[in-house]
């Protein structure tokens, strides 16, 4: 019985972010998006190592490593607002300049 599952929910894209310079954190946007869930794609031409975390980033203190065509996943907590992921705090480096990184999330908001 197909009805009684979760409900479905809707992936939405983010512009594609480049590491204008290696090591320095971005955020991968500056809108205040509140999500249930994000997903960062490392490009299948990057060169570089990518990173994952917040303002502090650098590509000695980042979550996860991202090879070329590597995926790495946030989930929020979940059960309250404060523990939804905002994706102006989440940020991506690289070790090379003009890698670039897709992202994508599950709005919950």
């Amino acid at each position: 019985h197909w009805g009684s599952g979760p409900m479905a929910q809707k992936l939405f894209t983010l512009a594609p972010v480049t590491i204008a310079s290696g090591g320095t954190a971005q955020a991968i946007t500056s809108s205040t998006i509140y999500a249930a869930a994000v997903i960062i794609e490392a490009d299948s031409l990057n060169t570089g190592v990518g990173y994952v975390g917040d303002s502090s980033l650098t590509t000695t203190n980042g979550s996860g490593q991202l090879g070329v065509k590597d995926v790495y996943r946030l989930e929020a907590t979940g059960g309250s607002i404060t523990q939804d992921l905002v994706l102006a705090d989440i940020f991506v480096t690289s070790t090379q300049a003009g890698d670039v990184f897709r992202i994508s999330y599950i709005k919950v908001r």
